[in-house]
């Protein structure tokens, strides 16, 4: 009976890890989104601004 008990517990504490760790990546996920959007703007800024610079300074 003791150990059902344990198991029981184990069991629960293993749900509850899991619940968590599906939130955790859920929000990681949120997180990767806003990074890929981030660096797509980035990437736009170095493409119409950095790039046009650098070609500037080379020819001047």
């Amino acid at each position: 009976m003791e150990s059902f008990k344990l198991s029981a517990f184990f069991w629960r504490f293993v749900a509850i890890g899991l619940i968590f760790v599906a939130i955790t990546s859920y929000f990681v996920t949120i997180e990767l989104i806003f990074v890929a959007i981030t660096s797509y703007f980035v990437a736009i800024e170095l493409i119409f601004v950095a790039i046009p610079k650098l070609t500037l300074l080379y020819i001047f």
